[in-house]
């Protein structure tokens, strides 16, 4: 399992898949300033 930093949300290996292309449309959706933001706060 893993923490996925985005959500903060232990998943299976199984979900890798689904998070990764759920992070990726997220940040695909996100402005700059929010992206960077989210790391910084991350």
């Amino acid at each position: 399992m893993f923490v996925d930093p985005m959500t903060q949300r232990v998943t299976t290996a199984g979900d890798t898949a689904g998070v990764v292309s759920t992070r990726r449309r997220r940040l695909a959706n996100c402005q700059p300033w929010q992206t960077l933001a989210g790391h910084a706060a991350g």
